[in-house]
């Protein structure tokens, strides 16, 4: 991963300048080939003049939602790159008390096959500390970070020609674990567990259970906001499953609802695959479902 530029550490907490690392990998030629390339491949967008409500997420994962926010109204910059978000952590050793955290960046307007290159990537951040850290420690600085660098001041791209423009960019999509999804959009974990509709749980002896549930209402990006802000007022209660307002409300044009994808491996591959598995194979009873 690209880690070059100015490094600000505090104890156990390293940032890099987003728009700085940015600039360096601009410099590199491949770089550059890759997001001509992919440039090209959105220049006749087919997804850009849907409504909101007929997006789904790939068109937020690969790109395509820059044309699609630019019908809706005019962007701050004219020439803007998306990024997805990734914000992962481990631990150091499998009986290790601490981990390390990364969050980094992801060019969406870069090919598929380019786009998740070493070299490509922007590092924003490594923290070393406890496994259970909370995240609410950290986040707003990573946000803060990549605001600055790429939708309040822009990238200064010098030309050839002596000419120069204004990059921008935006976080389109931010990807996460279930447990930080939910420390990060400030979610309780409680009855209210998902951050794209409003079904409720019920419990089954010590588990928590979402049966499929025909007419749910879907949460929307206006009332995810309001939710939250009133969470934030209250202070003693969460508000539909969310305890405030998220550092990712400060993105421009975050869509909570939209913007933070299920994540696949902990839901399905370690959540419902292993009780069809046992089920499949007639060891699961029908009431610890």
């Amino acid at each position: 991963m690209n880690t070059n530029g100015t490094e600000k550490e505090t104890p156990n907490f390293t940032m890099f300048d987003v728009a700085e690392v940015l600039q360096l990998q601009l410099r590199d030629p491949k770089y550059c080939q890759a997001l001509h390339e992919g440039l090209k491949l959105k220049e006749e967008c087919e997804n850009k003049n849907k409504n909101p409500e007929e997006r789904i997420y790939r068109e937020y994962s690969d790109g395509d939602i820059v044309q699609s926010l630019a019908q809706d109204g005019p962007l701050k910059w004219k020439h803007m790159l998306s990024f997805s978000l990734f914000i992962d952590g481990m631990k150091l050793f499998r009986t290790s008390k601490t981990g390390l955290t990364g969050a980094y960046l992801v060019n969406t307007i870069l090919p598929l096959t380019d786009r998740f290159k070493c070299s490509n990537m922007i590092v924003v951040a490594l923290i070393a500390s406890d496994v259970d850290m909370p995240y609410n420690e950290f986040i707003d600085r990573v946000v803060t970070n990549i605001r600055v660098s790429l939708e309040l001041k822009g990238v200064r791209i010098e030309c050839p020609n002596n000419s120069s423009f204004t990059l921008g960019g935006l976080v389109t999509s931010v990807i996460l674990d279930i447990k930080e999804r939910d420390q990060v959009l400030r979610m309780n974990g409680g009855y209210y567990r998902c951050p794209h509709c409003y079904i409720y749980g019920t419990l089954f002896g010590k588990s928590l259970k979402f049966p499929p549930s025909p007419g749910v209402k879907a949460r929307t990006n206006t009332s995810f906001r309001v939710d939250a802000t009133i969470a934030e007022d209250e202070y003693d209660r969460p508000m539909r499953g969310l305890l405030g307002q998220s550092s990712l409300l400060k993105f421009d044009h975050f869509d909570p609802t939209r913007m933070v994808p299920i994540e696949v491996m902990h839901t399905f591959d370690l959540g419902i695959v292993p009780y069809f598995m046992r089920a499949w194979m007639g060891k699961l009873q029908l009431l610890s479902l």
